[in-house]
């Protein structure tokens, strides 16, 4: 029979079958692009198989597999049908109403989660959308007209960027209005006096009133272990906990609510007659936790493998941990399909499916080290191995230190979450004393975190992989799933053999992402102008992998977040990890503030600027950080060179040797920002900072520049308008590095159809990134739209 071929992990196991044919249906239909109805027609005849299996009074279990496959494909269809339902463009003024699911409240603003009832007058029926609004937020329950303007939210256009779009499709969001500013919102009925999630804010609001006696970074790190709540992390302390492989404890999984049942194991202990009570206490105390911290993929599937455990032990049945995970997983897909599709779900899904499936074998690995270390480092080194492809197509690094430290940090999270837990409930009478045991939380995650801190700045913490193809992280997981097969055929040194190779060839020799370039003969010398939004920002790399970085983008009014969400990730996915030579134009924060972020994170052999800015706080810190990453400081003017490798040159023009600042040094930068032209065989372009285009076209005239190409000044601004300026330099391409629907109104539109008469425009506002790829006597140029 064809159902002997069935693996032995199968046999028995008939939620697992199940959901693998569900979560294949799911597949298709995300890939395959299927409507509901075509997907509904095709699961009709296959109902037909499993009834008539029963009328017959035989259920082999294969016959339900059609039915679930195509009842996976409609979920996910349904799903995305929702999702698609929302049928309004940015900037359109709506008038929508609908009931309140959930609030997130901050300082002052909120974001609603929305279920939508009607848009315009008209009744629609959507997925759920974000609305977000100021001032005092109306209750979950609560049913409400809101006036506001629909937006998109604009992720930057580069390579292997986050797309926080398809995020929001993942988490079954349609869309997002905003009443922020001009907008209204009308509680037209108000919320039920209590619902399920108030418990949860009211607990939560609670536990935060007691922690008001902690510092920030304090709050932060408990909060962000005992609720997963990392937006109180900056980018120092997330890229410190992500190189030492500790910033799993920050995303609440089955380690936070094993400890939740290991508090009632503690009051109640595990003696058998006391089952019943252990088995409601923890479904009490995990229904409050899912209502504290929003019911994720991750804490749901964990909660769910809990109490599939306890009710085990409730039945005097034996607990099946692959039964319990597919279940769990059966569950979360049913509630939301495109889960399948999210980093945390797979994540939390790959540790927990690794330490089921490899602990047994890594635990006779392990055998020469004493029970219990023996065990807990098999359990690690299981999740680790099992995660390890995943982080390293999602986050492009991988922790070499991360198991070695597991057991600190889990006591560590263990007894954060466990003080903290106990907390919530001593808050709602005791704030003073529930202050104290998140004091001694915080110095517990406090001591963890400073280590990782340090650990983070070795050498040898990490490594940068750059993004990975997703067949690879696959392959590496399919290989992997055979370690226990190998290890019972061919024993220890064989199967230590194998995963090191593996772990060697995957680390060191995996191949990258593709990227697409032109055919070009010859080595290729690339310049990317990433999308910073409103700012500059170019990467020169070399034939022989030598880096310039030109300018950095900014944005003055959230320091820091442009080098967070898009310049450092940009370059840790391409794997760079030092800067060879770095340029600042002049020290405004749309083009600054990204390199003080590189200067934190990366190492910077030199830093080349004009040194006429005594009294600029911008081109202080610039200085300062430069100092502490240990780069070298080069003043260059007009005459200046600087050769980077055997291939690249870069001339300066501007500002001359004898500049001198005269009035307010602020508003003078655009005027002494540098002018560099970058050569690679005959091929040069023209880098022009924010400098005044009559200046900048008596600069061309003084020096006879030419140039193939121009990064246009001042982003398209009129001020940086020349009249002459294309006719001296002969340029046949212009890229414009603008944010996009700013509001100076860059670039104008005399600017775009001055350039156009005489080549190629590209702007990053509407191509995304532009990549210029060129051999020395040709090039070509890609954009990322």
């Amino acid at each position: 029979m064809w159902t002997k071929r069935i693996p032995d992990f199968l046999r028995g196991r008939i939620i697992l079958s199940l959901l693998i044919f569900f979560t294949a249906g799911i597949v298709l239909a995300e890939y395959g692009h299927f409507s509901s109805r075509i997907i509904l027609w095709c699961a009709i005849p296959s109902a037909l198989f499993p009834l008539a299996a029963l009328l017959l009074k035989r259920s082999p279990v294969w016959l339900f597999f059609p039915l679930v496959f195509c009842l996976g494909a409609f979920f996910c269809a349904g799903e995305n049908a929702a999702l698609d339902a929302w049928p309004y463009e940015d900037g359109h003024n709506i008038i929508v109403c609908g009931k309140v699911r959930a609030i997130s409240q901050g300082e002052d603003d909120w974001r609603a989660t929305l279920f939508v009832d009607s848009a315009d007058g008209s009744a629609l029926r959507c997925a759920d959308i974000y609305l977000y609004g100021e001032g005092g937020p109306p209750a979950p329950g609560s049913i409400i007209e809101a006036r506001g303007v629909v937006f998109t939210p604009a992720p930057y256009a580069n390579t292997n960027a986050f797309d926080y779009n398809r995020y929001l499709k993942q988490e079954g969001i349609g869309g997002s209005v905003s009443t922020l500013y001009t907008g209204k919102v009308t509680v037209l009925e108000k919320g039920p006096a209590f619902y399920p999630g108030k418990i949860g804010a009211w607990l939560e609001k609670g536990l935060r009133e007691a922690a008001e006696g902690l510092s920030e970074r304090q709050q932060a790190l408990v909060f962000g272990v005992f609720l997963g709540d990392k937006s109180g992390l900056d980018y120092g302390m997330k890229n410190a906990l992500g190189l030492t492989g500790a910033l799993h404890a920050f995303a609440v999984s089955g380690l936070h609510v094993g400890f939740i049942v290991a508090i009632v194991l503690i009051f109640l202990g595990g003696a058998y007659r006391r089952r019943l009570p252990r088995f409601i206490i923890c479904i009490l105390f995990l229904l409050v936790y899912l209502s504290l911290t929003g019911a994720s993929a991750s804490v749901l599937r964990a909660s769910i493998m809990a109490i599939c455990l306890l009710g085990a032990t409730l039945f005097d049945e034996q607990y099946d941990g692959v039964t319990a995970l597919s279940l769990a997983a059966f569950i979360c897909l049913i509630i939301h399909p495109l889960w399948l599709f999210s980093a945390g779900f797979q994540l939390s899904f790959a540790a927990v499916g690794g330490i089921i499936a490899l602990t047994p074998t890594f635990k006779k690995l392990f055998y020469p080290l004493p029970g219990w270390i023996g065990e807990f480092f098999a359990v690690t080194f299981a999740a680790v191995l099992a995660t390890l492809p995943l982080v390293c197509y999602y986050f492009y690094h991988i922790s070499w230190l991360g198991w070695l430290l597991s057991p600190l940090l889990i006591l560590a999270a263990g007894i954060t979450v466990m003080l903290s837990f106990v907390a919530t409930f001593i808050a709602v009478f005791f704030p003073w004393l529930a202050g104290i045991f998140l004091e001694a939380a915080a110095y517990a995650m406090g001591g963890t975190f400073w280590l990782c801190d340090r650990l983070s700045q070795l050498p040898f913490s990490a490594s940068v992989t750059g993004a990975i193809p997703g067949w690879t992280a696959a392959l590496f997981l399919g290989i992997l799933a055979f370690i226990p097969f190998l290890f019972r055929k061919y024993g220890r040194w064989i199967t230590v053999a194998v995963l090191t190779v593996l772990l060697l060839l995957f680390t060191i020799f995996a191949p990258k992402s593709f990227i697409s370039a032109p055919v070009l003969a010859g080595p290729l010398t690339e310049i990317v102008f990433i999308d910073v939004g409103q700012g500059d920002c170019a990467l020169i790399i070399s034939p022989q992998g030598q880096t310039i970085l030109i300018d950095g983008g900014g944005n003055p009014w959230n320091p820091g977040a442009i080098g967070e969400y898009s310049l450092l990730p940009y370059l840790k996915s391409r794997g760079i990890t030092r800067i060879n030579l770095m340029i600042n134009s002049h020290p405004d924060a749309d083009h600054t503030d990204g390199l003080l972020s590189v200067l934190a994170y990366l190492e910077v052999d030199r830093l080349a600027c004009a040194d006429i800015w005594d009294d600029n706080d911008l081109a202080g810190e610039l200085s300062s950080a430069a100092a502490e990453n240990g780069t070298s400081l080069l003043d260059v003017r007009a005459g200046d060179a600087i050769q980077v490798g055997d291939d690249l040159t870069l001339r300066f023009y501007y500002p001359p040797g004898d500049f001198t600042l005269d009035g307010d040094p602020v508003s003078d930068t655009n005027a002494a920002s540098l002018v560099c032209e970058i050569s690679y065989g005959s091929i040069d372009i023209l880098f022009t900072g924010d400098i005044s285009g009559d200046l900048l076209s008596g600069i061309c005239a003084e020096y006879r520049i030419e140039a193939e190409m121009i990064k246009v000044s001042h982003h398209g601004s009129l001020d940086g308008y020349g009249q002459n300026l294309a006719e001296l330099l002969g340029t046949k391409a212009a890229i414009i590095c603008v944010g996009k629907d700013n509001s100076y109104g860059h670039p104008s539109k005399k600017v775009v159809e001055y350039w156009q008469e005489y080549g190629e425009v590209y702007r990053t506002d509407t191509d995304g990134s532009i990549s210029v790829y060129t051999n020395g006597t040709e090039y070509a140029i890609l954009t990322y739209y």
